[in-house]
């Protein structure tokens, strides 16, 4: 009995051998059949994989190829040159050490020569080609995957159109502004340097590239005397056509104001500022909305009131201006509290769109950009520093400031002490508005004693009265004008 089982385990143990050498037969024959691949553009391409002495190697001239590089080979000397867009190597047979650039660098393991083919060892391809290669090339085990960048060549601006040229068309979506056309590039590169292009008198007035692993964007703001009207791609360029206004059309000619738009900053997701005791800023900013409203509708008669939001609901950049630009001959203002490191900041401001000229008021720009650009993907939001420029040409921009002075004025005839008058800024919730516009800072909510005054009922109904009488005295002297 005892001999049988130890055959039987014997017998066994042959068959669990074989097995184990079944499988590894089977593993290095697929393993010996494996490929290498080039993932380019989302193409991919495939070489073999050839097992040489242990060593995997791949056919250096296929390699080379698929990569769109040249390869020469100097047989006496057993030099390789391989040369991308990027840069050159130059390797020599049964070398570890390779040139490129003009710099020596060792890699793992050496190019073979057999039987007139260059082999080049699998391990070594990303040591030597992530110095050959784009920076966005991705290395794995036995892949490649890389974009091949865009460029863009040259920019070329008619009277009424901007051609783009690049060397080949890109993968491109866009979205509009009233000043500004946003272009999205996928897998694209442009040169930042050579097409940034500030406070031109032509149609461009600013033009603003970004690069980023996605790709590109590029903001163009145009001139206010333009209307964007079609944008059309062609093989190696993409034309931006405009409309010209016509001197006839009256565009500067002042108008009767017919609604007025409150806009209550942030809400719903977006707090805004939040005060030493927990008040957060987008519920003051909507109380002091609502009593602007109902001051504006009982006391101004033949003007429609209108608020962005009225309840605590979150509104983006876009659904704020394109609700403010569904109304003609209209006024915008937009109701905030302010916020500072400085605890004893205080104070009630009242600004308009421009540049901003002091620190002060870039950080008052960048704090309320941050918030009202929420939602934003990142490429825009780095767009908010230069959208501004040219606001000189703005039809409105001195009705804005005569608006921002006269609520100002109401408050400083009230109160002493606490003003800090009127300031301009490029804040983006202004900026897509075409009509007069302010935002207004009713105090500093980062002050232990302005939270304590806005936290009371009262005192935001007296900010309300005053930003109205501001906004009546506006709308009396407008009305004056239009009357001429």
């Amino acid at each position: 009995m005892k001999e049988k089982f130890q055959g039987i385990l014997k017998i066994t143990g042959n068959l669990l051998r074989l097995q184990i050498f079944f499988i590894l037969f089977i593993c290095l024959n697929i393993h010996s059949a494996s490929y290498f691949e080039i993932n380019k553009n989302g193409k991919v391409d495939s070489l073999q994989i050839e097992n040489l002495e242990g060593i995997e190697y791949v056919d250096l001239n296929i390699l080379v190829n698929l990569l769109n590089g040249k390869i020469k080979f100097k047989k006496v000397q057993e030099e390789i040159t391989v040369e991308t867009d990027k840069n050159y190597a130059i390797l020599l047979i049964n070398s570890p050490f390779v040139k490129v650039g003009g710099n020596t660098y060792k890699i793992s393991y050496t190019p073979i020569l057999k039987e007139q083919q260059i082999f080049f060892p699998v391990k070594s391809i990303k040591q030597l080609f992530e110095k050959l290669l784009p920076e966005e090339t991705v290395f794995l085990d036995y892949t490649i995957k890389y974009f091949e960048k865009l460029s863009l060549k040259k920019i070329k601006e008619n009277e009424t159109s901007i051609t783009l040229i690049f060397n080949k068309i890109p993968k491109t979506s866009y979205e509009l502004t009233q000043r500004d056309i946003i272009l999205f590039f996928k897998d694209c590169f442009i040169n930042e340097d050579s097409f940034r292009i500030k406070n031109s008198k032509n149609l461009i007035r600013v033009a603003q590239p970004i690069n980023d692993e996605d790709g590109s964007t590029y903001i163009i703001t145009f001139s206010p005397e333009f209307l964007f009207d079609t944008l059309l791609l062609f093989q190696d360029s993409i034309r931006l056509n405009f409309i010209k206004f016509k001197k006839s059309n009256n565009v500067s000619q002042p108008q009767t104001i017919k609604t007025i738009i409150i806009d209550a900053g942030h809400g719903g997701k977006d707090p805004g500022a939040i005060g030493y005791n927990g008040t957060k800023e987008k519920n003051l900013n909507l109380d002091i909305a609502l009593r602007l409203r109902d001051k504006l509708k009982n006391n101004l008669s033949g003007i429609n009131v209108v608020l962005t939001r009225s309840d605590d609901r979150f509104l983006s950049l876009k659904d704020r201006t394109n609700f403010a630009n569904k109304y003609k001959n209209s006024l915008f203002v937009s109701i905030h509290c302010n916020a500072s490191k400085n605890k004893e900041a205080k104070g009630f401001e009242t600004y308009f769109l421009s540049t901003a000229k002091t620190d002060w008021e870039r950080a008052v720009e960048a704090r309320e950009n941050a918030s009202v650009t929420f939602d934003l993907p990142e490429t825009e939001k780095k767009g908010i520093d230069f959208i501004f420029f040219d606001l000189a040409q703005n039809e409105f921009l001195e009705e804005s400031s005569r608006l921002a002075e006269l609520v100002q004025i109401r408050f400083e005839k009230k109160y002493k002490g606490g003003e800090r008058g009127v300031r301009q800024a490029g804040f983006y919730v202004l900026k897509g508005n075409f009509m007069p516009a302010i935002l207004v800072e009713c105090g500093y909510i980062s002050n232990k004693d302005e939270e304590k005054m806005l936290k009371n009922k009262g005192y935001r109904d007296e900010l309300a009265q005053l930003i109205f009488e501001g906004i009546r005295d506006f709308i009396k002297e407008h009305e004056k004008k239009v009357t001429k």
